[in-house]
Parts: C-alpha cells; structure tokens; sequence
C-alpha cells in the first residue's frame, strides 16, 4: 500500500501507480496533517528526509530470508544487535508461494521492529517505516503479489521504488519477469532508474534487486538484468536470490549477492570473472556503515565472525579508476574454424598510460591456441568441439578489470550424444530426508564425449527452469562412444520445503560443457510426494445389511503413504446415502490413530451403532482419515473410503 496522503509521498516511480487504500491508521494521519505543518508530517512519514542531514547511515542487508525457523532467529538477532537505521532486503521475503497466512510469520515475528505501519501479530512495531523489501520470486508467486502490497507501506507503486537515508540514495529494483513494467535494459523500469541515478545527488547510489546480473551461484548470472549500472551512476549493486554471499567487482563496480538470511545454503560453481570473495558456510547478514566520503559492506555470519569486507571510498575512487573491459558474452565457431576475439578495453591512463591485458582459458574440454595471448584483438583456435570460456584481463598497474566469453566450438564430424537412458527414484520423501536415485547416461553419439556434470533438481513442476532447486550432483567422465556411466546418486530434499507433489528432475551434462548432436534427451524426471498423506487404505464393515440400533464393527486401517511422520489425527466414520462425504451425512464414530512414520499404518476395530429411525434403503459406511484436518497432507482429497450397507 502506498503512504498517505500521496502529496507527501517522496518521489515515486510513477504518478500513475500510486494506490489509495483505506487503513486502520487513517484517521491518525488526518489528524496529524491537519495539525502538523507539512515538513513535519513528511519528516514522521519518511524520516530519511530529516536523515540526510546527518550524514551517517547504517543499514543492514538480508536477502532469501523468509522462512520461519532458527537459521532466520540467527541472522535477525545478529541484525537487532547492530541498531541499524534501517533493514534493506534483496527479496525472497516469504517462502514459499507468497501467502497471506505465511507473511507475518515469516517476516513480522522477527523484524516487526523495523516495520510501519506493522499490522501482525507478534508485538509492536516500530513508529516509522525502517525495513525496505525488494521483491523475489518466490513473492511473486502469490497472485499480484498482494500479500505483499497489503503487508507493507513503501513509496511509489510498491513494486520499484526509490528513498534516501543519510549519505545513500537507495534504488529498490523488481527484476521479476512478471513486473508489469519489464526488467530488460530498455524498459519502463529502466528508463525510471537511469532517469532518476542522473537527477540524484547523494553520495551514494545504491542499486537493489533479487536477481544477480553476475553470480557464481547455481542460478548463474542473469544477463537480462545487467543494465549498464555503472555508466548510469550506480555505485554498488546488491542482489540475492542464489543462496550465497558473494563479491564480484566487474569494471571497478561491486555486485554483491547476499542470498544466505535463513532459505537453505546452496553450492558455488565455477568462480566467474571478478569473483573476490565467496562464502556459503553459514547464514549471515551485511552491515553497511556510509558517511559521505566512504561507504564500508560487512558481511558477517550468525556466530559474528566477519566473512569479508570492502571499502568504497571517494578519495581513492578519484585517484585511479578500473580498467574497462567488454567483451560479447557468446560466440559460436564451427570447427576446423578459428574464432577472432574482439574486445574493448579502456582505462584513464593512471597510473600507467599503457594497460597490461591477457587472454586464459577458464574452462572448457581442451587447452587451446592464442595466435597473441597478450593482445586484445586476437584468434583463438579449439582442438575439439566443446564449450570453453575465455577471459580478458586488464591491468593499469594497481587496479585490474575482467570479462568473460563463452564460446561454442561446433565439430559436426563425430559430435557426441549425452542420454539419461535409466532413471529410478522414489516416489514419497520428507521435508529433510536424502534420497537414492539410481540413473545412468549413455554417450549415443560418434564422437567421444569430455567430462561434464549431471545435476538433480527439485521442481513444481516437470518442466526444468531456474526456479527449480539443487538437490544434488555428480561428476560425469569422459566418455567415449557407447560408453555408459551407472550410478546411485545421493540427494538430499530441503528441510524447509513444503508438503505437496513435486518432481526430481536430472539433467545430464547441466553446464553445457558437451556439445551434442541432440540436446533434447538430456532430461528425466519422476514425480515426488513430500510431506505425510493420510488415506483409508482398507476399509470393512462386518455386515452388509443391518437393522436401525444394530452394532455394526468397522475393520479399517488409516495408512500414511507419505514420507514425512504424520502427527496424531482422527479417524471418522459416517452414514451416507451418496457415498460422497458431505453435510447430510450422519457421523457413527470416531477413532484416534496414533504419530504415523512416512509408509506406516494403523489398523483398528471400531463399533458404531446404525441410528434409530432410520430408513430402510441402500446406504454407505463413511471413513475419513485425519477428520479433524490436523495434519498437512500432501493432498487432501484421498482421506475418504466408502463402502455399501444396506438398512432393512
């Protein structure tokens, strides 16, 4: 929701978007404008305004936070012992899908004190807006993100916004692909953000989203989001959104992810170019101290122990600037074709005129040839087919610069083929647990195939995308034509995810070092229950007909076919004349089912009595497992058996 009254709003991203919503606060705030004069109110509505003036500020940064639990405790008691101004977020604030009913708990029951207007539960919140989210995936999943936009006051149209504390200009970015307003370098939101880093005089200019323009996290880097931050005038970049921390400087501008605030930890790749510093030991949170000459990030994990730490300081930023190299991120060359290599590279001449540069091989399935290393326009010849990523370095002497390309080297004489041709995984898991997944690849193809990496992922869905979640891998070797590798792969399913049907995917050669002559077969999949899931898995009554006040014994087992232990629930038993459980039926009995591991049983002997008065007909005996809704099922559509009785 957008603050009140919009007149006092600081400058928004777009008049249009700005929303009126009724609050409970309302009244207050008429009040205090009709009696305040309008600076005041201003000042009391966004306090930066005041803080400006003072020029200190010290925030903190979190990012893939929301998920209520210890590791979330940890990181905001190592936030609330800082006494921060302010809580800026790099998004993923409410796991999983962005629901109304999960937002307070996994957001307000440890950072309300930051939070105005606070409308939760779990005590006061603070009396003027400290805590600043940007918006993840995982927000977005809710329709429209409206437990978003209802849960907190943020300026403009609350999606993409704009403030200013002390020293720091923050630009709060959506680079979600369902902003309305577009996340590519020309869209609308662009054009806000490089309008308004030019009309801004703050020291710093901070820019903040949840996916990381460059990342050596699963996810990777998102080139849709690389903007030319730093020709706008962008002083650091802060992202989330792969489970690490991480510092990548690329042309003298840091890019800093900080995805480790409570969501599970996930693995490094290959270090991409610029990458200074990684971590994901632990969770933590940044520190940010800014006056108007520096501005100091400190990474720092829940034990307190400080992870990494870099200075922007205004002094040293004018006496030398990085080089800037710029290379095309791609290129394909089809063999026995050498590649040429055109890149830029330009630098301010301190403190040497002449910049030192070199090309190396970073990764790929062979060394290969430089005609001149040294040079920055230069040919590059492959022995073999593959994928291999080249950088360029630029030196002045004191401060360096990187860029990196991939290139695609296509050899269509003996290409190879890398196919899942087995794949056997369970069906039921818990939250937790780990798994075996029997698999094997096959090298289908002519040529022989490097070695490469084969992954295994959790997904919503059967369909591989970046959302979907690593839960394991294993490292493929080279194989020659026909050659199979047959393994039994170890995985290990989120502690925090939800109950619900999901499906492991495995992919063969993920990182796309081997090039095939059919990319299509390189996925297989197998559909996952996680969670508990009660059912009736048997179900029979001792008589077939009875008389109205006649005992009838139920024999029937309550199984949970799950993989997580499910809590101790109730079994009910009705009388239907459908077979359908609805309101008409008439409840008989009930029956307690003791704590059920993932795959175990209860069965049992139940006496109910069919009831006086009731019509001779055709009936059903009526068993719901978990009747009380006391569990979280996987699904809750399976609880009911029925079986027919006849009432003479």
């Amino acid at each position: 929701m957008a603050h009140e009254p919009a007149a006092l709003q600081p400058t928004a991203a777009s008049a249009a978007d700005t929303r009126t919503r009724v609050r409970v606060w309302a009244v207050a705030l008429a009040t205090l404008v009709a009696t305040l004069f309008v600076s005041s109110a201003l000042a009391l509505l966004f306090p930066s305004a005041l803080q400006s003036e003072s020029g200190t500020a010290r925030f903190a940064v979190i990012g893939d936070f929301g998920i209520a639990g210890q590791n979330e405790a940890d990181v905001a008691n190592l936030v609330k012992s800082w006494n921060p101004d302010l809580v800026v977020t790099t998004g993923d604030n409410n796991y999983f899908s962005g629901k109304a009913s999960t937002i307070d708990q996994n957001i307000g029951q440890y950072y309300r004190e930051f939070i105005y207007p606070y409308v939760g539960s779990y005590g006061t919140g603070s009396t003027v807006n400290r805590f600043f989210p940007s918006l993840g995936n995982h927000d977005w999943d809710a329709p429209g993100i409206q437990p978003y936009l209802d849960y907190f006051a943020l300026p403009g149209n609350e999606r993409y916004y704009e403030f200013i504390w002390g020293p720091v200009h923050f630009f709060v970015l959506d680079s979600d692909e369902r902003e309305p307003d577009g996340i590519t370098s020309t869209s609308v939101q662009a054009q806000w953000l490089q309008q308004a880093l030019a009309a801004s005089a703050a020291p710093w200019k901070i820019v903040i989203l949840h996916h990381p323009p460059y990342t050596s996290g699963y996810h990777g880097s998102d080139e849709i989001v690389q903007w030319p931050f730093r020709e706008w005038g962008a002083h650091a970049v802060l992202a989330g959104h792969a489970h690490v921390y991480e510092r990548v400087i690329r042309n003298g501008l840091p890019y800093i992810v900080n995805g480790v605030g409570g969501a599970e930890i996930h693995a490094f790749k290959t270090p991409i170019c610029g990458s200074e510093s990684r971590h994901n030991a632990d969770f933590g949170a940044m520190l940010a101290e800014a006056n108007t000459t520096a501005l100091t990030f400190s990474m720092i994990s829940r034990s307190g122990a400080v992870v990494d730490t870099y200075t922007l300081d205004k002094a040293v930023m004018a006496a030398n600037s990085y080089p800037v190299v710029d290379t095309v991120s791609t290129m394909t060359v089809t063999l026995p074709d050498s590649a040429f290599l055109d890149a830029t590279v330009s630098d301010d001449g301190i403190p040497n005129p002449a910049l030192i540069t070199q090309w190396s091989l970073v990764k790929g399935p062979a060394s290969v040839t430089f005609a001149d290393a040294a040079a920055v326009d230069t040919a590059v010849e492959f022995p073999q087919g593959g994928k291999y990523i080249l950088r360029l370095d630029a030196s002045d002497g004191s401060l360096s610069s990187c860029d990196e390309i991939t290139v695609t080297a296509l050899d269509f004489s003996n290409p190879a083929d890398l196919a899942i041709t087995s794949f056997s995984a369970p069906s039921t898991a818990g939250a937790g647990q780990t798994l075996t997944i029997k698999n094997t690849i096959k090298n289908k193809g002519d040529g022989a195939a490097g070695a490469s990496l084969a992954e295994f992922l959790l997904s919503t869905d059967a369909t591989l995308d970046g959302e979907d979640i690593l839960i394991g891998s294993k490292a493929v070797s080279a194989l020659p034509p026909g050659a199979t590798d047959s393994t039994a792969t170890t995985v290990e399913i989120p502690l925090e995810v939800e109950a619900g049907t999901y499906w492991i995917i495995m992919r063969a050669d993920a990182d796309d070092d081997v090039v095939e002559s059919n990319e299509g077969n390189n996925v297989a999949s197998g559909s996952l229950r996680i969670g508990s899931d009660l059912n009736i898995a048997s179900l029979a009554p001792s008589a077939k007909d009875a008389k109205p006040g006649a005992t009838v014994t139920i024999k029937e087992t309550t199984k949970n076919i799950g993989g997580t232990t499910a809590d101790p629930s109730k079994t009910y038993f009705f009388l239907s004349v459908n077979g359908k459980l609805d309101s008409k039926d008439v409840l008989l009995g009930s029956r307690s089912v003791p704590s059920l591991a993932g795959g175990a049983s209860s069965a049992a002997n139940t006496d109910v009595v069919i009831p006086l008065g009731t019509a001779a007909g055709n009936y059903y005996i009526l068993a719901e497992a978990d009747g009380d809704d006391a569990v979280v099922e996987i699904r809750e559509d399976n609880n009911v058996s029925a079986k027919s009785i006849k009432v003479k």
